[in-house]
């Protein structure tokens, strides 16, 4: 029915762009045999029947790839960030001490943000996953089900191809499973605390095979994002700030109704 009407979710000018991005690029790298050691790269192999188990895709199928890698990479590590900025604005304290880190191990590197640099920064991927648990921006998982299975002592049985939503949200503020959920503690994710809880109770980016296919890039831009402020600004919350947090009941994704507002006051 979508087909017959011309109904659309994206904008014809957007899709056009994108799409001819992507046969460009495609064309560029089949005509010179470009080869990279990258998501595109893998797609290629198998749009020209190269892949090593055989599997193929089409152009179409290469583009709606990119785009969702893109559109879900992009918009969710904008919002992680700016909950993130969020909370460490009424957590003053939780702020200096990951500047402190921050500016220690841009320090260490000659004054430089790297790709090491980052990885060290331990306490910064405490608060980033502390923000992910509390107002992560995809509050419910979709799955189908690949097989029939019976859930651990009960006698529900979900049918193999079942349509299955794990929420998300909802887990992350069990109070059985993270006392006091409202309150935002990043020493929620010390190693030692992390090894205390089921693996299966933080799912920001799903798990298994069918895991998030941007979570290392969609993490990167949300650090990159945050060290890059911390280091020049002291974020702080405005009379306009949503203290507490609420999130529109209407939008796909977390979101305040109103936007965030913070103010940043440079060092």
């Amino acid at each position: 029915m979508s087909r017959k009407l011309g109904f659309k979710l994206i904008p014809t000018e957007l899709s056009t762009f994108f799409l001819g991005s992507i046969r460009q690029t495609l064309d560029y790298r089949i005509k010179n045999k470009i080869e990279r050691n990258d998501f595109f790269n893998m797609m290629a192999k198998m749009y020209q029947g190269e892949s090593k188990d055989g599997n193929t895709l089409t152009f179409n199928e290469i583009a709606a790839n990119c785009f969702i890698f893109f559109n879900a990479g992009f918009e969710t590590s904008s919002s992680t960030a700016t909950f993130a900025l969020y909370h460490l604005a009424i957590n003053q304290t939780i702020q200096e001490k990951v500047r402190e880190e921050v500016k220690s191990i841009v320090k260490k590197n000659d004054g430089k943000m790297t790709y090491e640099g980052i990885k060290e920064m331990k306490y910064l991927q405490m608060v980033v996953d502390e923000t992910l648990r509390i107002s992560g921006p995809v509050g419910i998982i979709v799955r189908v089900a690949s097989k029939e299975y019976e859930v651990p002592k009960t006698k529900l049985v979900i049918k193999k191809g079942t349509l299955t939503l794990i929420p998300t949200f909802a887990i992350h503020n069990d109070p059985d499973i993270y006392p006091e959920p409202s309150k935002f503690d990043p020493e929620r994710f010390t190693d030692e605390n992390k090894l205390k809880r089921h693996p299966m109770t933080f799912l920001p980016f799903g798990d298994g095979p069918r895991n998030c296919i941007g979570l290392r890039f969609g993490l990167m831009q949300t650090k990159i994002a945050l060290v890059q402020i911390l280091l020049n600004f002291r974020v702080l919350p405005t009379e306009k700030t949503p203290i507490p947090l609420v999130f529109e009941p209407k939008s796909p994704i977390l979101t305040p109704p109103n936007g965030m507002w913070l103010k940043l006051e440079k060092l």
